[in-house]
């Protein structure tokens, strides 16, 4: 059933060093039901993606059927126009939080926490429109798989302990600056979502951006109107290789953090990540289940 209560914070980070350890401690208390961390660039997308007359219109009524309740949702929408139209502070990296509970008292409870947590790593109270309306509609469709440009974006998600969560966000961030000349002259672009698994996990998202054609599945899944709209870029097989550079780099970096996904098998080095035991398990059940090798061969390194 849905939470008989629900509440919501936001806050502003000047840097994203602050706020990955701000994310992690407000998930070690177990006060928010949902925790990300959502950086400058993937903001001022959203913002640009998010105009027009129209989608304003389709949040405000999203917001407001999905608040239970006409004082509910008279207080939604309150929430939603303090937020104004501007999301958060230019260049800010911001942290959001959904609180839910049995009542009013528990999720205002959990709010106090939440908002000393993220007091402790110096972010600023910022209106929750973006989690707001995230809640509201947490599946708004495919159209954002094309950028407000028409570019195109692949992602890369690691799992791992919140104590390590600062330190591969430092480390993913020196790996890039590695390759600044290469992603500068073909317009390779970089952006994160951290995010909160319950009060165990940190997860780390690196997203990939560049101008490149589309691929059949861009054509297929997005929406007709938006697709008219949008002006589809030349192929560019550069860009597209320092992307695949980027992505091998980046895995390889995971494992070397010892993170977990829950995308392996194509992507991810599975077999090759495990102890010689394990790994002699793995082979026993392919062989026993798959002799003749016809199921997925090379997934998972089997």
């Amino acid at each position: 059933r849905m939470p008989a209560a629900t509440g919501y914070a936001s806050f502003a980070f000047a840097t994203r060093q602050a706020a990955a350890p701000a994310l992690a401690e407000t998930a070690r208390t177990g006060a928010a039901e949902e925790a990300y961390v959502v950086d400058p660039s993937t903001i001022a997308a959203a913002a640009e993606q998010g105009r027009g007359l129209r989608k304003a219109i389709g949040a405000i009524r999203t917001v407001a059927a999905s608040a239970g309740g006409a004082v509910a949702a008279a207080r939604a929408l309150a929430g939603l126009a303090r937020g104004g139209r501007t999301i958060a502070p230019p260049g800010s990296f911001t942290l959001h939080c959904v609180a839910a509970g049995s009542s009013d008292a528990a999720v205002k409870a959990d709010l106090r926490t939440i908002r000393k947590a993220a007091r402790r790593f110096g972010g600023l109270p910022i209106p929750a429109s973006l989690p707001r309306m995230a809640r509201a509609d947490p599946f708004p469709g495919l159209d954002a798989v094309l950028g407000p440009d028409g570019s195109r974006w692949a992602a890369l998600n690691a799992k791992l302990a919140h104590s390590q969560g600062a330190a591969l966000v430092e480390a993913h961030r020196a790996l890039m600056a590695r390759h600044t000349a290469a992603m500068t002259a073909h317009g390779v672009s970089v952006t994160y979502l951290l995010s909160a698994l319950g009060n165990h996990s940190f997860s780390f998202e690196a997203v990939f951006h560049w101008r490149d054609h589309w691929l059949p599945i861009h054509a297929d899944r997005v929406d007709p109107a938006r697709l008219r709209s949008l002006r589809e870029p030349e192929a560019s097989p550069a860009a597209r290789a320092v992307v695949a550079e980027l992505r091998s780099a980046t895995v390889s970096l995971f494992r070397d953090f010892g993170a977990a996904s829950n995308q392996i098998g194509r992507t991810y080095p599975y077999l090759e990540a495990l102890d010689e035991r394990p790994a002699a398990l793995m082979r026993a059940l392919k062989a026993q289940l798959d002799p003749e090798g016809l199921m997925n061969p090379g997934v998972l390194g089997l």
